[in-house]
């Protein structure tokens, strides 16, 4: 290393390797022949990954450079001697500036007219003030060069034992190191150790936890490790590492067997309809996935249970497979003896590819048709609920929801007849002699005819309806014992507090008010019933009381229900206000 020496405030440095650095103080660096001047902050000249530290030392007399390279990881220490002239020079002028502070002190005292004794009193009290802060600050800085010394010495006492437990030497311990240097590097390599020490905990509890439950998965036992006193090695932690990967391996292997012996057994227990035999088996017939403990028995009895069903399906393949022949050769026995020659096979073949390429031709409107086949239908299913009994008991918002699917399933119809019909148009205007026929009838002619047959199926159930609540209105005119004025409910409701009820508040539990009999409703009387057509001018043709009696009264709407409401509320009604009320339906 070569020679430094401080002149003045500045700092002349020959180092054989480092051309930029960081300082703190003012100095200048002269290296392979560059010269840079550097002020008292930071600076960082990016050329080589390299820095050197300057520090003074007040009790020593030399300073202290330490110069580190990254690339090279060399560490130099050069000490550096003040020179005894500036020592001189700094001694001359603390004296000088002590004298000439006395000197002022002694003109103020004589202006202010004080005794020599005062004087001197004053003078010994300042020099004792200055030897006082003197000794202050030298106790001190004693006092924290104690405490640093004490300090490194348990950092270096602890990093010892650190790099000893952990087998890693990362700091040389220097006794010729100074205090605030070494400090420094005890400091950083005991974070560093420490860090260390609880990655390598840490990962060995990791492994030791992961090999225990690996270990239980497979069957095996492992004793944890816990390692609370000592640190585990490099060596150690690779070695358990390599302990865990293996035993994975295992349990990955054996669970994949296990899988696919598995989806094999059970696929042959299904074609011989076997159940298993005792608590192994069926878990193995009745679970897809793997079992928590997979150990060697295990993997043996699976093995066994594997064999023995495969020797079991073969020997049921085998019988099968004469079965099959067996009846495979009836079957062309009995084929030859059969008279069904090879012109005929051929004109059936014929009139199944006719029947498909008919349908592949009218796919289009034949699917339209299915469509409107099936809103027709949930249409009929839906009135078919509207007539249950007890649709409004307990339906909360059921019967909105009908009604609006009742709506969607008009709007479907509607619009699925108008494409039939368009696409019906089409096809006749392209093939005129060949209409599409369903059912024997035209496409249209066929929902046309349904749409008709329903209409006189409800006009029907409508005037059978009718007939019936008249001939009950009747037995109750003749059988009851209420009065016989006309019931004013019949007629449109224009009063002021006139109301519509709907079905929630009619359907409650009748209360008499203001003393007005209630209506009884009875099945009406078989003798009651007209039995000719000359009876009370109706049609010739009239149903018998058995169909009346399976018809029943339940309306098919909620505005056919509010009619029949009218029709048997309030007093009981005589047969002249029924009739005439009959006669405005129709």
């Amino acid at each position: 290393m070569d020679t430094s020496r401080i002149i003045g405030r500045s700092l002349k440095l020959k180092v054989p390797y480092p051309t930029c650095a960081y300082f703190k103080i003012r100095v200048k660096l002269v290296s392979t022949g560059v010269q840079q001047s550097l002020n008292r902050r930071w600076l960082l000249t990016p050329i080589l990954p390299t820095s050197i530290e300057a520090s003074f030392f007040r009790p020593l007399p030399y300073l202290v450079v330490r110069v580190t390279s990254v690339e090279s990881s060399c560490l130099y220490y050069c000490c550096v001697h003040r020179n005894e002239k500036m020592d001189e020079l700094s001694q001359a002028s603390l004296v000088k500036t002590l004298g000439s502070t006395m000197d002022e002190l002694e003109s103020i005292w004589e202006k202010l007219g004080l005794s020599e004794e005062e004087m001197s009193r004053r003078r010994k009290s300042a020099l004792g003030n200055v030897s006082s802060l003197l000794s202050e600050m030298l106790a001190e800085e004693k006092g924290r060069l104690e405490s640093v010394q004490l300090n490194v010495q348990q950092s270096r006492l602890e990093l010892e034992t650190l790099q000893v437990e952990l087998n890693s030497f990362i700091v040389n311990i220097d006794e010729d190191m100074p205090l605030i240097m070494a400090a420094d590097s005890y400091r950083r390599a005991l974070d560093e150790l420490k860090i260390e020490k609880k990655r390598r905990i840490s990962l060995w509890k990791d492994l030791n936890e992961q090999l225990t439950l690996i270990c239980g998965r497979i069957g095996e036992e492992h004793k944890y490790d816990s390692r609370e006193e000592s640190v585990p090695s490099l060596l150690e932690l690779e070695s358990l590492e390599e302990d865990v990967k293996f035993k994975m391996s295992i349990l990955r292997q054996r669970t994949k067997l296990f899988e696919g012996y598995g989806e094999k057994i059970r696929n042959f227990a299904s074609v011989l309809n076997y159940c298993g035999r005792n608590a192994f088996e069926i878990s193995v017939l009745n679970t897809g996935e793997s079992p928590p403990v997979l150990s060697d028995h295990d993997i043996d009895l699976l093995s066994a249970f594997y064999t023995e069903l495969h020797e079991k399906y073969e020997e049921h393949m085998e019988k099968l497979q004469k079965e099959c022949d067996e009846k495979y050769g009836a079957l062309v026995q009995a084929w030859d003896q059969y008279p069904y020659s090879v012109e005929a096979q051929q004109l059936y073949q014929a009139e199944i590819d006719r029947l498909n390429r008919y349908y592949e031709e009218r796919k289009q409107i034949l699917e339209m048709v299915l469509e409107w086949e099936t809103q027709w239908m949930a249409k009929l299913d839906l009135e078919n609920r509207e007539a249950d009994p007890k649709r409004y008991s307990n339906r909360g918002g059921v019967l909105l929801k009908e009604e609006r699917e009742k709506r969607a399933i008009e709007r479907k119809l509607l619009k699925v007849r108008q494409c039939i019909e368009g696409a019906a148009a089409a096809w006749n205007e392209l093939h005129p002699s060949d209409p599409i026929l369903v059912d024997g009838l035209p496409v249209m002619k066929k929902l046309e005819t349904t749409e008709i047959r329903y209409e006189q199926e409800k006009e029907e159930e409508k005037h059978a309806r009718k007939f019936l609540r008249k001939a009950k209105l009747e037995d109750e005119c003749v059988y009851s014992s209420g009065s016989h004025h006309v019931n004013k409910v019949l007629k449109t409701p224009s009063g002021p507090k006139s109301t519509i009820k709907t079905p929630g508040t009619v359907y409650q539990t009748p209360k008499n008010r203001q003393g007005m009999p209630q209506i009884v409703i009875r099945s009406p009387s078989c003798s009651c019933l007209p039995d000719t057509a000359s009876v009370n001018g109706l049609p010739p043709i009239l149903p018998s009381a058995s169909s009346l009696e399976e018809i029943g009264t339940q309306p098919s709407s909620y505005g056919q229900f509010v009619v029949d409401l009218h029709c048997l509320s309030g007093n009981q009604v005589s047969s002249f206000v029924c009739d005439a009320s009959f006669e405005e339906d129709e």
